[in-house]
């Protein structure tokens, strides 16, 4: 292993350099593979243009159901520039009566207003788009600076699911911009109920024969859900493919009854976690008797739980006070094509862990790639009061690198990395570790 270590002196500029930096290229940089095959603007942004038989809804809290129109490019104000359109819009009140307008396999938009607060889930009012250059499309629109808020309660916010038993593919949709709020499980809200609740998205394929496949969810906002984010196959599906999760907020998971992550994947291939801010996921209050009651910090929740995933890319997020693990990799089924890359922890008990289950599958995890991120301040906030402050568990590599990492922080009983058992050939080179509290800086 080739160590290098830094001094007092330069620890604070570095930190400095490092996070302007991060801040500046944030949303600029993005990785090349894609789950739909659209332009993007200069900042990063995925851009969306209406085609010549695209029909638009618009959904505002002043609208009406009764004299919402429907417009295409024959009647449209402003057919050029639809989500911030001149001349009078005469908009929907709800997203169901919008959805009663559009079209499966049709390049159809419902679009929120923007700074708008609505009532009620999307739920499963969703509908396959044409290709991966026309999805089934749902944003915002208007001139506000502002997200379009819906609070859904304790219903499933999104959920992009494909359950029949005559198999068939849920497929080319996007998402953009919306926020997803589950507030009556906020103790903070004055709507607030109880702690139960719905994941605020959740991507499926169930039973045979079923597929889902090129999604796009970008710039939206999930708080408070039982989970924030699902995405996986079950019960003989043959696959959920091509999920794009980009430049979102995913903040406040938490249970009183299971586990509840930030962002769950199971049997994925080809899934893009690419600049998102995932905050405070698994937990509501720091544990105090090792129960879930009230939401405790528990080990086995965390901001990303990934199991059996292939070709997964895990790119420039900034991963915050999970409730123990910023990015946790089981390997039941082997995982193959994993890239975590460029990526900012802060504040977690554990950064990575890679791959604490299944000690029964020796070498379950193939080559993976880990690199130039930052891990600081290990288990600061202490949600499950275990004392556990990790930068990263390794277990299982086949081969694979370990390579430009910057390990930062000062508490005694900190560790910076581990490597447990049945890892062989993994490269170790060129990180640096600074200001351990212990000799154990790293662990074989």
């Amino acid at each position: 292993m080739n160590k290098k270590f830094i001094s007092n002196n330069n620890y604070k500029k570095i930190i400095k350099i490092f996070i302007l930096i991060f801040i500046i290229f944030f949303w600029v940089n993005h990785v090349s593979a894609e789950a739909l095959n659209l332009p993007k603007d200069t900042g990063g942004w995925t851009i969306f243009t209406p085609s010549v038989d695209t029909r638009i809804m618009y959904v505002s809290a002043t609208g009406n159901d009764s004299t919402g129109t429907v417009y295409t490019s024959a009647n449209h104000p402003d057919w050029s520039n639809p989500q911030n359109p001149s001349g009078t819009i005469n908009s929907f009140a709800t997203y169901e009566e919008a959805y009663a307008h559009s079209r499966d396999g049709y390049p159809d938009w419902i679009l929120f207003k923007r700074g708008d607060t609505f009532y009620g889930a999307i739920g499963g009012n969703i509908r396959s788009g044409r290709n991966s250059s026309e999805p089934f499309f749902i944003g915002s629109y208007g001139s506000s600076g502002l997200s379009s808020i819906l609070k859904v309660g304790s219903s499933v916010g999104i959920r992009i699911n494909k359950e029949s038993l005559t198999p068939g593919t849920l497929s080319f949709i996007a998402i953009q911009g919306i926020q997803i709020y589950s507030h009556t499980r906020n103790p903070s809200d004055p709507d607030y109920i109880s702690s139960n609740g719905g994941r605020g998205l959740s991507i499926m394929a169930y039973n045979p024969g079923n597929i889902v496949s090129n999604i796009l969810i970008e710039g939206c906002t999930f708080s408070y859900g039982l989970g924030n984010i699902s995405v996986q196959s079950e019960n003989g599906a043959e696959k959920v493919n091509n999920i794009e999760i980009r430049r979102n907020k995913i903040l406040n998971a938490y249970s009183e009854t299971s586990h509840a992550q930030g962002l769950f994947a199971a049997g994925v291939d080809n899934l893009i976690i690419e600049e998102n801010i995932f905050d405070h996921n698994g937990w509501l209050i720091q544990s105090f008797d090792g129960g879930l009651a009230g939401g405790q910090g528990t080990m086995h929740n965390h901001n990303m739980y990934f199991d059996g995933v292939i070709n997964t890319t895990v790119e420039k997020n900034i991963i915050m006070r999970a409730s123990s693990i910023g990015t946790k990799f089981a390997g039941g089924v082997d995982i193959t094509g994993l890239i975590v890359n460029d990526n900012l922890y802060i504040d977690n008990e554990i950064g990575i862990d890679a791959c604490n289950n299944y000690h029964s599958n020796y070498y379950r995890i193939k080559s993976p790639i880990v690199s130039n991120n930052v891990f600081y301040k290990f288990g600061l906030s202490a949600p499950t009061n275990r004392g556990v402050k990790w930068g990263m568990w390794i277990q299982g590599w086949d081969g694979g690198d370990l390579a430009n990492n910057l390990f930062i922080d000062n508490s005694a009983s900190s560790i910076f990395f581990q490597i447990g058992e049945r890892s062989r050939g993994i490269n170790i080179f060129d990180n640096i570790l600074k200001n351990s509290g212990t000799n154990d800086a790293y662990m074989f």
